[in-house]
């Protein structure tokens, strides 16, 4: 499965940014949700319980005053005088006077024979037997009998009263209708949805009235338990598409069929402030967002640069560019690592050059030592074509007699450049380091001027070759090849030293004696004047053979950052007790 990678540091960094701001935030706004959920579900329960109080206190408060207005009318004198003159006419009168000024839907007048003597809702029926007898009998043992009634299919709430004079002489019934006008009423009250019901146990609760719009009526009669009031008080229904919470809460029982009253709040509508604040929390969630996208891509920004400047600087580094600098100045790890960088970039710099040169000197000595192998070979075979010429020019001389003097200076002139010839294949032989050392006792002087010839076609015309001669020199025992070969290097070593040119000095000079010893100086006066034997003698006499003295030979470069030394040490005991010094 390919996965998805961020090829931007700078990216990555806004992309954890913003997932770590988009967890947070989901986080809390789920919780915050849940929270306000379960606040406006506690807060649905807890106001259908206070609805259901409410509701209880102004049906009994409606009760009360039924009651009331009952009691007060049976003792109204005037109506007490009606009743006893069976005036029908006067008695309903006073009934539908009485129930306009109280607001009453129904009022009944029964005599103690269970017969109806006026009725405001059939003011024609007259002496009929009144067909709620067990009420009167209630009112009777209770002094007040309290219940719902049905009246042609239409639920009252109806309060039987004594009509006393002064023992009772008749019966007031007093009521009130149970339709839309007192759900609503209520519903302003109690700030619910509140819906009548009849509760008949063989059959399901039928809604009569209620505050619901009349097309939720239906769906609501569907949705409703058959064991209301068994189940919960308080239960959810799904009615019409709209989730509704309903709380019951029972009125009274008429006969064998009861009348309850369910409360309900629609969830939408307490949910409501819950969706608002969905709605700001998302619009801050999608704000906040954007003001994190930018603070986050600054700081991306000011944290990825220095890493940028770092990457590329690197990369300069590896394209050879060693003089380039990263630059980040932060008193943090980035700028530590700016500094390791720069330091690192210095080291390989050093370290390339120095390679370049151990290159440049491998280079050199391979072809020093290509070039020292032809001189081997050359000097060879010029060495066999001198030792013809000397031999032929030796049978010359011994041929030669007294009177043939002329021709004898011709042959010396050839043995002279022959012994030139001889040192000149010595130079190469010792340029080529294939000449056997042969140490004997010479003058510093002597072998440098002889060598100067080669040294200046070795260096070139650019180069300017000084000699100096070293005064009051001791003699010195040592190969010549050898020592010639060591001054040939360190001409060598001047010459690469100085590509512009410049000048070559030669300088040989004697340092000062030994510790615990006298000047050389003074010793070297006695003993030019005494012969080889007798120094060598006198240095006996002394305390033996001297300690040898050892010559160093130093180069000095002239190009700057650069000083190339070339030592070479000559030491031979054994020329010490001839009294000659190295």
């Amino acid at each position: 499965m390919p996965s998805f990678r961020f090829r931007s540091f700078r990216l990555r960094i806004v992309v954890l940014f913003l997932a770590l701001l988009v967890l947070v935030e989901g986080i809390a706004f789920l919780v915050v949700d849940a929270a306000h959920r379960q606040a406006a579900w506690t807060q649905i329960d807890d106001e259908l319980l206070v609805a259901s109080r409410v509701f209880n206190r102004l049906i009994s408060a409606r009760i009360d005053q039924l009651s009331g207005a009952a009691r007060l009318l049976s003792g109204d004198f005037a109506f007490k005088s009606a009743y006893a003159m069976t005036d029908g006419d006067t008695v309903l009168s006073a009934l539908q006077n009485q129930q306009a000024r109280i607001r009453a839907d129904v009022m009944v007048l029964v005599s103690t024979a269970r017969r109806v003597v006026a009725d405001t809702l059939h003011p024609r029926l007259r002496d009929a037997l009144f067909p709620f007898v067990n009420l009167i009998q209630e009112a009777e043992d209770n002094g007040q009998a309290i219940s719902i009634v049905f009246v042609d299919r239409r639920p009252y709430q109806v309060v039987v009263v004594p009509l006393l004079a002064p023992l009772p002489v008749a019966w007031i019934v007093m009521g009130f209708l149970i339709d839309d006008t007192l759900a609503h009423e209520l519903q302003r009250l109690t700030h619910v949805h509140v819906t009548f019901v009849t509760v008949d146990p063989p059959g399901a609760p039928t809604p009569f009235a209620s505050t619901l719009p009349p097309a939720l009526r239906a769906p609501l009669a569907a949705a409703l338990p058959r064991s209301l009031g068994a189940s919960p008080l308080t239960f959810p229904l799904s009615v019409g598409g709209r989730e509704l919470v309903s709380h019951f809460a029972g009125l009274g029982r008429a006969e064998d069929v009861g009348v309850a009253a369910i409360l309900q709040s629609p969830v939408d509508e307490a949910f409501a402030p819950v969706y608002r604040l969905r709605i700001r929390l998302a619009a801050l969630f999608v704000s906040s967002l954007l003001v994190s996208f930018v603070v986050g891509a600054r700081i991306a920004r000011s944290v990825s640069r220095p890493v940028e400047t770092l990457v590329q600087g690197v990369h300069e580094i590896e394209r050879g560019h060693y003089a380039h600098r990263v630059v980040v100045a932060q008193p943090d790890e980035l700028g530590e690592l700016a500094a390791a960088v720069n330091h690192m970039a210095v080291q390989i710099a050093e370290r390339e050059e120095a390679l370049l040169l151990s290159e440049e000197q491998l280079r050199q000595a391979q072809k020093m030592e290509a070039i020292g192998r032809l001189a081997g070979g050359i000097a060879h075979d010029f060495n066999n074509l001198l030792t013809v010429i000397t031999g032929h020019n030796e049978l010359l001389r011994a041929e030669l007699g007294p009177e043939a003097a002329g021709v004898r200076a011709h042959v010396d002139a050839v043995e002279t450049t022959v012994d030139r010839a001889v040192t000149l294949v010595r130079q190469l032989l010792a340029f080529s380091r294939k000449q056997v050392l042969q140490p004997r006792v010479l003058d510093l002087n002597e072998i440098v001027t002889n060598i100067s010839t080669m040294l200046r076609r070795l260096i070139g015309e650019d180069i300017d070759l000084v000699m100096a001669v070293g005064a009051g020199l001791w003699p010195v025992k040592v190969d010549p090849g050898q020592f010639e070969q060591v001054i040939v290097n360190l001409a060598v070593n001047a010459r690469d030293a100085m590509p512009g040119g410049g000048p070559v000095a030669p300088a040989h000079r004697q340092r000062g004696a030994l510790r615990g010893r006298r000047a050389p100086g003074r010793r070297l006066s006695r003993a030019r004047r005494a012969p080889r034997g007798d120094r060598h003698r006198r240095g006996d006499e002394r305390g033996g053979p001297r300690p040898p003295l050892r010559a160093v030979l130093h180069d000095q470069g002239a190009r700057a950052g650069h000083r190339a030394r070339a030592v070479h040490g000559l030491r031979d005991p054994e020329a010490a007790r001839g009294g000659h010094r190295r």
